[in-house]
């Protein structure tokens, strides 16, 4: 069930980049975490994404990755 959400919220984020910044991006992987302490969140691997993109793009993606 869980390695199911991942790859469908993998998908996701990759093709809402792809659709705001119009090229190809990769999420080449995405981990889902959580630690004792209750901290909780996801580590993903992101190709084709620049510096700039996310200067420029910052609240939009954040977004997709809060979701």
């Amino acid at each position: 069930m869980i390695t199911e959400e991942l790859l469908q919220v993998r998908s996701d984020i990759e093709n809402n980049l792809r659709m705001l910044l119009g090229r190809a991006v990769r999420v080449t992987e995405l981990y889902a975490f959580a630690l004792p302490c209750g901290c909780n969140g996801i580590t993903a691997n992101i190709r084709g994404l620049e510096l700039d993109d996310i200067e420029v793009f910052e609240e939009q993606m954040l977004i997709y990755f809060k979701k």
